[in-house]
């Protein structure tokens, strides 16, 4: 098997940041800021 390169972790918010950013493009949300981001994530 073949490791990969990105982290797990990285990995497992890629399906989080599609439904964020889909739920925000419904909204007529054209920018989004990486502090917006970390609040949707609670970071």
């Amino acid at each position: 098997m073949i490791k990969s390169l990105i982290p797990e972790q990285t990995l497992r918010r890629i399906p989080l940041y599609h439904q964020i950013l889909s739920d925000l493009e419904q909204r007529g949300e054209e920018f989004v800021s990486s502090a917006q981001l970390a609040y949707f994530f609670r970071y």
